[in-house]
């Protein structure tokens, strides 16, 4: 079936995406908005009034960069119902743009200049000037937290733990899929404790290829097993931890197997409530320092931190 037609939505508008960062948009919609909204889904999920899962993806920058090479994974992610915005250096590339756009637009005009639309004595824009008004939007969204329209960054892993106080006040239940065996085991131990009326189920899953396939004979039942685990228990979330891209692929894969009202993909989010990865403080995050957090404790390898930093508002800039 093809992608567009197998992740519809026809659910309410606030879902709008916004922006374009190497064909991905974002959900520019406040949290509160977002969380009443997809309460209002689940709402009619159960009383059969809506047609599918609702589908959650968080991208970020080092996922822009996945998808700028895999097209298939780019769409997934555009198609997709809520895409929050999981990172401060891909808001600040969406501010970076939108600003940039809107002034070029003016000198188009002719109402940025007195000198008219000559583009070349208008705008003699190089790669350094470019830097610095990225800069600048950097700086933007690290000291007001939003973009100049107003879109919020929206952590993966505390959106989790806003649905899990969604999921506690309707005595919901969810599925926690993806990861090992021991870092759920620690996960589902603190996440009970904390969301007593929460039923919840866990399976570790398949091992996977990079096209999100099971990778063995074997690993095709383990696949087989975890629809059936999922089904049977009807959960009302289902929150998926293979890692980009295969999470997503897997989702896209079975969503229209999945008997579940709403299906997000977390990452490495089980590790942080389990404690086998170390959360990042609060004031690091508001400073845009998370990546650096991680290269010195040592939880997130050097190529990654280099491509999400570097290479990612690299080529930002190099195409705007």
């Amino acid at each position: 079936m093809p992608l567009k037609k197998k992740l519809k939505f026809s659910g309410a508008k606030i879902f709008r995406k916004k922006g374009n960062i190497f064909g991905i948009g974002i959900t520019g919609t406040p949290k509160l908005k977002l969380l009443m909204g997809i309460r209002d889904y689940l709402t009619k999920m159960r009383r059969s009034e809506a047609k599918k899962p609702l589908f959650i993806t968080t991208p970020n920058p080092e996922q822009a960069l996945f998808a700028k090479k895999d097209t298939r994974f780019k769409d997934i992610l555009q198609k997709s119902d809520i895409a929050i915005c999981d990172g401060v250096g891909l808001l600040a590339s969406y501010e970076y743009n939108y600003k940039f756009k809107s002034q070029k637009s003016k000198v188009k005009n002719g109402s940025g200049s007195p000198l008219g639309n000559n583009d070349k004595i208008l705008f003699p824009i190089n790669f350094y000037t470019r830097i610095i008004r990225f800069t600048n939007a950097y700086l933007s969204v690290i000291r007001t937290g939003k973009s100049s329209d107003g879109i919020r960054i929206i952590k993966g892993r505390d959106f989790f733990l806003d649905l899990m106080d969604l999921a506690n006040n309707k005595k919901g239940k969810v599925f926690l899929l993806g990861s090992t065996r021991k870092v759920l085991e620690r996960a589902t131990l603190k996440l009970s404790k904390k969301y007593p009326a929460v039923r919840f189920k866990t399976y570790h899953g398949a091992k996977l290829d990079s096209k999100a396939v099971p990778l063995t004979d074997k690993e095709i039942r383990r696949d087989e097993k975890t629809l059936r685990l999922i089904n049977r228990f009807q959960p009302d979330m289902l929150f998926v931890a293979f890692g980009a891209p295969k999470q997503e692929k897997w989702v896209y894969r079975n969503i229209e197997k999945l008997n579940s009202s709403l299906i997000m993909v977390v990452g490495s989010t089980f590790n942080y409530i389990a404690g086998t990865r170390k959360s990042v403080p609060l004031y690091i995050e508001k400073l845009g320092l998370e990546w650096l957090w991680r290269l010195l404790t040592g939880s997130q390898n050097l190529k990654r931190i280099y491509n999400a930093v570097i290479k990612f508002p690299t080529l930002v800039l190099k195409e705007s």
